[in-house]
């Protein structure tokens, strides 16, 4: 355990003398004392030891220590000059975060070692992170992984219950806020009783925990009624399913989020109650019905295509070739593959509503998940009153922020494998995506590019990681549905409150029933 001053670390002037393990410890002590001493000397001495560490050869966990202790530095950067930071800082900083926090994760995993302290620490700081960006759906999943190492870790249980809140709070059904602050309490008070490294952390979990009881009462247990089980399916296939669909938190209902309760099971999240004009017709009930569908569509590609173990008769007398690399076809591979091309249609079809919704007035082809953001940047500094709106809503800001982990090619990125990701996306649905049972790929899940295949047309793929990419997207595109029916609510809460005194008439939908319209009938 070091005991140094800060004097004595800025005196130090030789660090390539040091040895790596030795200087490791250094730097993750050095950067602490400057957030604790508000130290801007100090950082910049982390600095250079950081990059006399990046040129050395590392192991897969000293790179993964080098990772999360390079995110430090760029969090207590931002938290040095928070008060004359610029939106640009912020902005750069967290990218970096968002990158060594991921790749971190990825040496560790590569390491085969088990730093469970470490490890917890690296998933609630990427949570935080994601939160930050407001990107708090996405955040809860690391959040729980942190408090299954360690439940009684006290950032992690903090900062879930203050995610959870701020994710109930931008909900437009009331009962299921109601649970989900409930759940959100149970969190903060563990963590406000328990031992939080940092006391600022205790102060503000504390007044997250005051705010939830007077808006809601002292007694918050809403969440009790979760615990109901309830039926799941009409068949055995349907339980397995909807079951699956829980455990990996894939249902569009905010409640999954909280873990695998049957009463989450189903697609309940829908389109908040807009006001539009008398003349027009529910046209964002009908766009959302539409993204909806083909997610939910897409979850079950993927997991048709994971669970089938044997062969359809549509494969039967195919007569393809063997290759002798190992390659895989069958309606199973198109099953996964096309849930990937159907996760990132969701997204383009959420920047077309996005479009649409706020009126940006953005051509329609110009419109995609990755190129909306430019577009509105672009018209930034007209008098078009509802890119203003639209640029202040937090969760069209998260949604952008998603669309920094699809970007190929920026040298900022958020995302490690984002590169691979988009390739993959591109092969499957207009070039050459080539799936193989066998695969030599490297530790870290990048896809190992040496000409070990004569086919040279091919991106190639394990069906492993096809698999993970799947399955990522398809998480990915769920939470940006959620953002989406976020932004929508934010944005009505904001035209009610400005239109108070105009007159509104209810009108009510039903729910779409499948005997509703069959066809041939």
């Amino acid at each position: 355990m070091l005991n140094l001053s800060s004097e004595e670390i800025l005196a130090i002037r030789d660090f390539k003398s040091m040895e790596t393990s030795s200087l490791l410890n250094l730097l993750g002590y050095s950067l602490d004392l400057s957030y604790d001493t508000q130290s801007v000397e100090i950082i910049k001495k982390g600095f250079l030891m950081y990059h006399e560490l990046l040129s050395r050869r590392l192991s897969d966990f000293q790179r993964a220590y080098l990772d999360y202790f390079a995110s430090n530095y760029w969090s207590y950067l931002l938290h040095l000059f928070s008060e004359s930071s610029s939106d640009n800082l912020f902005r750069y900083s967290t990218r970096k975060q968002l990158f060594l926090l991921r790749e971190a994760l990825l040496f560790l995993s590569a390491s085969r070692k088990e730093n469970n302290n470490l490890k917890k620490r690296i998933l609630t700081n990427l949570a935080n992170t994601l939160s930050n960006t407001g990107r708090t759906v996405e955040a809860i999943d690391y959040w729980s992984e942190a408090l299954k190492i360690d439940p009684n870790f006290g950032m992690a249980l903090g900062n879930i219950g203050n995610g959870l809140c701020r994710y109930a709070y931008a909900l437009y059904d009331i009962g299921h806020t109601k649970v989900m602050v409930s759940a959100a309490q149970k969190f903060l008070q563990k963590a406000v009783t328990g031992d939080l490294e940092h006391p600022r952390g205790k102060t503000f979990f504390v007044k997250i925990v005051q705010r939830n009881r007077r808006v809601f009462g002292e007694d918050l247990n809403y969440d009790t009624s979760i615990k109901k089980v309830y039926e799941m399916g009409n068949s055995n296939a349907e339980n397995e399913y909807r079951k699956w669909c829980l455990r990996n938190v894939l249902f569009l209902n905010p409640l999954n989020d909280l873990g695998e309760y049957s009463i989450a099971a189903n697609d309940v999240l829908g389109c908040p109650s807009v006001i539009s004009p008398i003349d027009r017709g529910p046209e964002e009930m009908a766009f959302f019905n539409a993204i909806k569908q083909e997610f939910v569509s897409a979850r079950w590609l993927y997991y048709s295509g994971i669970s089938r173990n044997e062969e359809h008769f549509s494969d039967r007398e195919t007569f393809l070739l063997n290759t002798l690399d190992y390659p895989v076809y069958g309606l199973k591979i198109q099953e996964i593959v096309l849930s990937i091309r159907s996760s990132f249609s969701v997204l383009d079809k959420i920047a077309f509503f996005i479009n649409k919704y706020f009126e940006l007035g953005i051509t329609d082809k110009k419109v995609s998940f990755g190129r909306i953001w430019e577009q509105i940047d672009n018209k930034k500094n007209s008098d078009h009153e509802n890119l203003l709106v639209a640029s202040k809503n937090p969760y069209l800001s998260a949604l952008r922020w998603v669309s920094m982990d699809l970007e190929k090619k920026d040298f900022n990125p958020t995302e490690p494998l984002a590169a691979d990701i988009c390739e993959i996306r591109n092969c499957s649905e207009h070039r050459y995506l080539k799936v193989h049972e066998l695969f030599f790929e490297d530790a870290l899940g990048y896809y190992n590019r040496v000409d070990q295949f004569a086919d040279k047309w091919a991106f190639h793929i394990s069906l492993d990681h096809l698999k993970r990419i799947s399955l990522k997207a398809l998480k990915l595109s769920r939470a940006s549905i959620i953002y989406l029916s976020m932004s929508i609510e934010s944005n009505e809460r904001y035209k009610r409150e400005k239109e108070n005194e105009q007159l509104t008439l209810p009108m009510s939908l039903p729910f779409y029933r499948e005997n509703d319209c069959k066809i041939g009938e």
